[in-house]
């Protein structure tokens, strides 16, 4: 069993029972310090990141509504924003239209495809080779 699998079925079998005096008294502090971090945003600065949904835009329309991202990115500003990309078609509009910096949520299972997208080694005929980003690769691996 790899590492993963195995963290997992620990995960699915655990409870609160299970777990030794330690582990519970560690899970106390870790939740009393998350409650104790989202009560002291409570009174701070709006939230400076929003997720938007593509309900509405890209997900169960006629034509997709990219005037909707655009005013959004055009008020809050690109690197403030985290758009929904439920389809590989998706994702590539918002890497076509605005870069392959641009934020995306997408399912776990697209994450590969998405990243090769961004990096000009994956992509439609409308993508291939118009991906062009500046940011230093090296810095991406540590060197």
């Amino acid at each position: 069993m790899i590492h993963i699998e195995r963290i997992a079925d620990f995960a699915t079998r655990a409870s609160f029972d299970s777990l030794s005096t330690r582990a519970r008294d560690q899970t106390k502090i870790r939740i009393l310090d998350s409650l104790g971090c989202a009560l002291g945003a409570l009174q701070g600065e709006p939230i400076r990141q929003i997720r938007d949904e593509s309900e509405g835009i890209t997900e169960n329309v006629k034509t997709w509504r990219t005037d909707v991202p655009a005013r959004i990115i055009d008020e809050l500003g690109l690197e403030k924003v985290i758009f929904e990309a439920a389809d590989p078609d998706v994702f590539a509009w918002y890497i076509k239209n605005y870069g392959p910096e641009v934020n995306l949520f997408v399912d776990h299972s697209q994450i590969v495809q998405l990243e090769c997208l961004r990096r000009g080694i994956w992509g439609t005929a409308s993508l291939w080779g118009r991906v062009v980003t500046n940011k230093d690769r090296k810095a991406d691996h540590g060197i």
